[in-house]
């Protein structure tokens, strides 16, 4: 440690008489607390939709009633578990104001209900069918005449 009035180096002893220790390590900061109310979470609210349930009674589609947008991807995945899309209750997905559709298992939907789903969903700008393994090109043809407004397709799986 330098001198305050003049040239050279105070010794250990001085510079701690002086106030200075160079060898003291400097303090670390304090760090605030943060309260706990604010960091656990008291109550949350989560909404799934009870997959189990539908499937368990998807051959009963009419007491579904209307599943809503919201709800159509979330169903989609759900029947997709067990294979449970067919051509019964696949018009649960038929609905004009559809504008995207994703089914993530279309094995079990024959030619004639891949041509009716086309048919009902006129407005459709986007398309993935998952497994879609009976697609012809029947079926192809179709799409091309009854989707005007289609701007994205996907199939994954298609025999053609």
């Amino acid at each position: 440690m330098a001198a305050v009035p003049g040239p050279g180096y105070l010794c250990h002893k001085c510079a701690k008489e002086s106030g200075n220790d160079p060898f003291k390590k400097p303090a670390a900061p304090k760090r605030k607390k943060v309260p706990a109310d604010k960091r656990t979470v008291v109550n949350f609210e989560e909404r799934r939709f009870p997959s189990l349930l539908i499937t368990r009674h998807i051959d009963d589609v009419e007491s579904l009633g209307d599943i809503g947008t919201t709800n159509m991807d979330a169903l989609s995945k759900a029947l997709s578990k067990n294979r449970g899309l067919t051509p019964q209750n696949a018009h649960l997905f038929y609905n004009v104001a559809n504008t995207s559709l994703t089914l993530y298992d279309a094995t079990n939907l024959p030619p004639p209900a891949l041509e009716t789903l086309v048919h009902l969903n006129p407005n459709l700008t986007s398309l993935r069918l998952d497994f879609c393994g009976h697609m012809e090109e029947k079926v192809m043809s179709v799409m091309t005449t009854s989707l005007p407004s289609l701007q994205h397709i996907e199939l994954l799986g298609p025999f053609l």
